[in-house]
């Protein structure tokens, strides 16, 4: 496959969705209003090569770590590594080069799926340990309760010849009018968990103390319009929730947030077996490069329910242990799941 391309994918029901290698990104993902018209519900530059510029992570697959490394520092087995401080004094996302700009290889290909692997080299971004990562995207046509349903299903696994960190995302932000908002600010969200860790300083620092979201700002569990949300939040960023910490039973996949776009009835379900979700409201994405529709991306044009890790992992075990040692094999899925209201 030439640099540049992407891969069309298509459930045969309505829902299609175009993937680049480079950084595994989502370009577009189309999926039906309640009058069956298909649109793109996910924020998508004007050119394939804006991505190599673009710095909002459309899309893209992130790690080795995504979110905020305090400092950008670990201890690892009684070695002390310092990785690039990309994000004030944090590091974010991996570094400044990261699985995000990497091209990734496909394996294989179908109509409705893609597998894509990328070999991440010790000492890449300054991390430990050669990775084999494995990605799958998915797109299922199904049925829930008598409700046609379609998911975007992410499956990612990954081994390593070296104890490392590993905690992977996708960063798609997701409008589901379809292009008919230009903002999320008329959405509805709910995140249904009860716990979230607060960050400490304009940086988004995490402060690594677990607590409930009852009382605060953070609270999202019913659902709410999505602008009064962003403006309640900490520096109108979004917070991250704790699903479960180290030593709590994996259920498997459990549903943890929703999306309404009242409008076009799209709803979305994300339904996930990581520990970690990030919310983000999208108020400071850049308006440039330009996005699909040829005009600048306005702030909260799309929010993001990143599922991961916890980012300060690597220095607080006891909140989520997401070192990957040799003979484990890391393995994570994400279903966001798009039916509409009547």
């Amino acid at each position: 496959m030439k640099h540049g391309e992407t891969i069309f994918l298509d459930n045969g029901q309505g829902m299609t969705m175009e993937v680049m290698p480079r950084g595994a990104t989502i370009t577009d993902l189309q999926v039906p209003d309640r009058q069956g018209h298909s649109a793109s519900v996910v924020l998508g530059y004007q050119s394939i090569g804006d991505y190599a510029v673009g710095k909002g992570f459309l899309g893209a697959t992130v790690g080795r770590i995504p979110g905020r490394l305090t400092r950008g520092r670990f201890t690892l087995d009684g070695r002390e590594f310092q990785l690039e401080c990309n994000n004030g004094p944090n590091h974010l996302h991996g570094g400044s080069n990261a699985l995000d700009k990497r091209e990734w290889q496909v394996l294989s290909r179908s109509p409705d799926g893609v597998t894509m692997a990328y070999r991440s080299p010790d000492g890449e971004e300054g991390y430990p340990g050669t990775v084999d990562l494995e990605l799958r995207y998915r797109l299922v046509a199904g049925n829930e309760g008598g409700m046609e349903v379609h998911d975007l299903v992410i499956e990612m696994t990954a081994t390593t010849d070296a104890p490392t960190p590993l905690s992977t995302t996708n960063h798609a932000y997701f409008n589901l009018s379809g292009g008919s908002d230009p903002t999320v600010d008329d959405h509805l969200l709910s995140i249904d968990l009860d716990r979230y860790v607060p960050v400490v300083d304009e940086a988004m620092t995490l402060s690594d103390n677990v607590v409930p979201v009852a009382g605060t700002e953070a609270d999202l569990r019913q659902l709410q319009p999505l602008g009064e949300a962003i403006s309640r939040v900490y520096r109108q960023h979004g917070d991250n929730y704790v699903i479960r910490v180290t030593g709590e039973e994996n259920t498997g996949l459990r549903r943890i947030a929703r999306a309404v776009h009242p409008p076009s009835g799209r709803v979305m379900d994300v339904l996930t077996d990581c520990t970690n979700v990030q919310f983000f409201g999208g108020h400071y994405l850049l308006p440039e490069p330009l996005g699909r529709t040829g005009r600048p991306i306005p702030p909260r044009a799309g929010f993001c329910l990143e599922c991961q890790g916890y980012p300060n992992g690597p220095n607080h075990p006891e909140i989520d242990d997401i070192i990957l040692r040799p003979g484990e094999v890391y393995s994570r899925t994400t279903i966001y799941r798009f039916s509409v209201q009547p």
